[in-house]
């Protein structure tokens, strides 16, 4: 149900969605949508950078990252989908291959 002011309490029946990848991302508000899209990619920049210098690794998390900018973003509820599943909020794990080839399972 989506109020006068064009916030929608139903995330699942929302129109203001953003793809990326096989992500569907849905927002509660036009606002939060613009936020989110002016802003996603300096944030998966800026936490890519602090992530290489801090380990001194080269690592592509921009799916988590996006993941985890999302949550921030969006203040009421969580709703995103991958390949038509819903994500769920809490269940979000990363499974990765760093540079050199040695595996990261289940990096939250």
């Amino acid at each position: 149900m989506r109020t006068k002011n064009g916030i929608e309490l139903d995330l699942k029946k929302s129109i203001y969605k953003y793809n990326y990848k096989d992500y569907i991302f849905h927002f509660s508000s036009l606002l939060y949508l613009q936020k989110f899209c002016n802003e996603v990619d300096e944030y998966v920049n800026t936490e890519t950078k602090k992530i290489s210098i801090k380990y001194n690794i080269n690592i592509n998390l921009d799916e988590y990252l996006y993941l985890a900018f999302y949550r921030k973003i969006e203040k009421r509820g969580f709703y995103v989908l991958y390949k038509n599943k819903e994500v769920k909020k809490y269940e979000i794990n990363f499974v990765g291959e760093v540079k050199h080839g040695a595996r990261i399972d289940k990096m939250e």
